[in-house]
C-alpha cells in the first residue's frame, strides 16, 4: 500500500485536505512528522482528538485552505494528497501549492478517482470534479514545476466497483 512507497523514515510530510487524519496517523506513526491540513474545523476537531496519545511533535494539525496553507516554502519532503484533490475546486492551485511546500527532490503523492460520470458523488460527497483523466493530472503535475515518475490506474475499491483509482507521483 502506500505506506510502502520506499519514503524510508524520518520525512516531513504534508497531508493537503487531511479530513479526520487517518492516513497523517498512519503516516506519523511510520516516525514520520506529518501536518495535516483541512479546511474543516470538524475535520480538524477530530483529527486532533485522534492523534492523542502519538509521540508529541510528529503529526500536528491545522485548518487551511490546500490552495493556501501560509506553511514555510520547501518545508516537506513529500505532499499527500488522498482523495481530497476532487474536492478542490483549482486543482491546478493545490499543485502549485504542493510544488511550493516541497523541498528541492520531494514528492507529491495523489490518490485520486480516475474520471467517471457517478454524479451522486457530488450530492454524497460534495466532489466538485468527477475524478480526472491521466492527461490533466499529468499534463497539471508538469505544469506546477513536477517532474512525473509515476502514473497507475490502481483499479476499483470494493465499496464502489464502478470507480477507478489513480495513484501518481511526481518529483521536484
Amino acid at each position: 500500500g502506500l505506506l510502502h512507497l520506499s519514503l524510508g523514515t524520518g520525512k516531513r510530510l504534508v497531508d493537503l485536505g487531511c479530513g479526520s487524519g487517518r492516513l497523517s496517523r498512519l503516516f506519523a506513526e511510520a516516525a514520520h512528522r506529518v501536518t495535516g491540513i483541512d479546511n474543516s474545523e470538524e475535520q480538524i476537531k477530530l483529527a486532533k482528538k485522534a492523534a492523542v496519545g502519538i509521540k508529541a511533535g510528529s503529526v500536528e494539525f491545522r485548518v487551511g485552505s490546500m490552495e493556501a496553507t501560509h506553511l514555510p516554502d520547501a518545508s516537506f519532503d513529500v505532499a499527500l494528497l488522498s482523495q481530497s484533490l476532487h474536492h478542490a475546486a483549482n486543482p491546478r492551485d493545490v499543485l502549485r501549492e504542493a510544488h511550493r511546500l516541497c523541498v528541492s527532490g520531494g514528492r507529491i503523492l495523489i490518490l485520486d478517482l480516475l474520471a467517471h460520470e457517478e454524479d451522486w458523488l457530488r450530492k454524497k460527497f460534495s466532489d466538485f470534479w468527477l475524478g480526472f483523466s491521466e492527461s490533466d493530472l499529468t499534463g497539471w503535475l508538469v505544469e506546477a514545476g513536477y517532474r512525473v515518475i509515476r502514473f497507475e490506474i490502481t483499479g476499483p475499491s470494493p465499496e464502489y466497483p464502478d470507480l477507478e483509482g489513480v495513484l501518481a507521483v511526481g518529483e521536484k
